[in-house]
């Protein structure tokens, strides 16, 4: 990942932090070690033009409006400045990655035939699969990066949504991980 900076401590927390290129300077993102679910928890860097494709793709996102705007509208959205906030403490006090899923959807797509030139009529129905993503918790530090234009930046999700999330989004000669290998347990080092 070559937004991977590296393992650092911060109190009794070990995170993994992460340095994304922006028209704002760096911004720095991490993940941390807990008590469980380590190995079921992923990393993935991600391209953020396929990941936004994928986000549009969203069939009952609640976040709609986000995943299709532009910057402008990613600056003038209501939550924008707890971003801006966030993210102006750099280093010493990282901004936690977005938690999001990746699925697939299945819809169902009538197949309309002619009839009388102007009439038409359903003949059958074809199941279509489609991925997409959908958040957790994340969308306005993910709108924050765009806006200020992060070509990649990592996420968080279910360890068992990382190969596809990485196979659809992610970034070129990077691969996914867990926060098991990501950040090893400290009493092993």
């Amino acid at each position: 990942m070559k937004t991977f900076q590296g393992i650092k401590t911060y109190g009794y927390r070990r995170e993994a932090v992460f340095k994304i290129a922006t028209t704002a300077g760096d911004a720095y993102m991490s993940i941390s070690r807990t008590n469980y679910m380590n190995d079921e928890r992923a990393v993935v860097e991600v391209d953020r033009a396929r990941f936004f494709e994928l986000w549009k793709a969203a069939p009952y996102s609640i976040h709609r409006a986000q995943a299709h705007g532009d910057e402008q509208s990613w600056r003038s959205d209501y939550k924008f400045h707890h971003a801006v906030d966030g993210f102006s403490h750099g280093e010493p006090n990282p901004v936690p990655l977005a938690n999001i899923s990746c699925l697939i959807a299945h819809e169902r797509i009538p197949e309309m035939q002619s009839f009388l030139f102007f009439f038409r009529r359903k003949v059958r129905e074809r199941l279509v699969d489609f991925p997409y993503v959908a958040f957790t918790n994340g969308v306005t530090r993910t709108i924050w990066l765009a806006a200020h234009q992060a070509e990649c930046f990592p996420v968080e999700c279910d360890a068992k949504q990382a190969p596809l999330l990485h196979s659809l989004a992610g970034t070129e000669g990077s691969n996914w991980t867990t926060v098991e290998k990501l950040i090893p347990d400290a009493s092993y080092a």
